[in-house]
């Protein structure tokens, strides 16, 4: 069960990834308004740090940079990069393909649980 949870938080940490790229592509941002942007987009709450950690992460990584750095409660404010931008239009095609494989899987996931009873 734990390898479970593993792969879906893989999962909604890949998702996670790609929204905060988008919404930077609107405009530079700081985290906590990606974090209220995504738990709205999501209707779930983000584990606490989850933004900062995946933030971190994609500026190690060159896909973001930070624009400005506030001293008062050392707020950093994001944008995306090109190496960013193109990370997220590589992802066309396997968002592509997701959604047609998701589709078919939630289907059949919701006719199963139509005739399964848990004993």
């Amino acid at each position: 069960m734990a390898t479970d949870n593993l792969h879906k938080e893989k999962i909604f940490r890949g998702i996670v990834t790609l929204l905060i790229l988008r919404f930077l592509v609107e405009h530079p941002r700081h985290g906590y308004s990606l974090a209220l942007m995504i738990s709205e987009k999501v209707k779930r709450d983000l584990p606490p740090g989850t933004i900062y950690v995946l933030l971190g992460s994609l500026e190690k990584r060159g896909l973001i940079k930070v624009l400005e750095k506030k001293m008062i409660r050392d707020r950093k404010t994001y944008t995306i990069t090109e190496d960013g931008m193109r990370f997220l239009l590589g992802h066309h095609e396997p968002l592509l393909i997701a959604t047609q494989v998701m589709s078919e899987l939630i289907s059949f996931i919701e006719s199963l649980k139509s005739g399964y009873h848990q004993t």
